[in-house]
């Protein structure tokens, strides 16, 4: 088993992680969101956004797609937060700051925006916690702050597009910092 380990460590570097990261955040999006956001539809319906994809929702929202979803719906879409998105979160956090980290490391005057992408996995997190109490408590979840938790996924949708901007904006200055020299 030692040795299984010391092949393992010998191929991972720096770069093999941060590549591995990236394949990872493919493969959530491209495989893993799109085959659970099927199971938690029912036949036939049109499908409609789960709740963190949104920009925003109140709790009369919240109640109308967690009844839309159904029983095995709602379980799908609980397993879906804990098992899916919640490691997602972790992994592209992680994986921005590193982005960040090497578009800012000669930069000090940007390196603040480097704990950027942490605020939108902190944000999302929340989110996260929100929706799992809603459903657990469904149907009563006019019992809950769905507008607090709402207000998590606008703030992690804020944070996402400044992270965004802000990573085209480095990208575009390294490449013209690039042509000067």
């Amino acid at each position: 088993m030692t040795a299984f380990f010391d092949k393992i460590l010998a191929f991972t570097t720096r770069k093999s992680v941060y590549i591995g990261g990236w394949i990872a955040v493919l493969a959530f999006n491209v495989l893993f969101f799109p085959f659970f956001f099927h199971r938690f539809h029912p036949e036939g319906s049109r499908a409609q956004l789960p709740l963190d994809l949104r920009w925003s929702y109140d709790v009369e929202a919240a109640g109308r797609f967690f009844e839309y979803l159904g029983k095995a719906g709602r379980t799908a879409y609980a397993i879906g937060e804990i098992l899916l998105d919640l490691p997602y979160m972790v992994i592209y956090s992680f994986l921005y700051m590193t982005t960040f980290y090497l578009l800012f490391q000669r930069n000090i005057k940007y390196k603040r925006w480097i704990v950027l992408p942490l605020f939108i996995g902190g944000f999302d997190f929340l989110e996260n916690i929100g929706i799992l109490m809603m459903l657990a408590v469904y149907p009563q979840v006019e019992k809950m702050p769905a507008g607090l938790f709402s207000a998590f996924t606008q703030a992690k949708w804020v944070a996402a597009t400044i992270s965004l901007l802000t990573f085209a904006g480095a990208f575009i200055y390294y490449f013209i910092q690039k042509q000067k020299k």
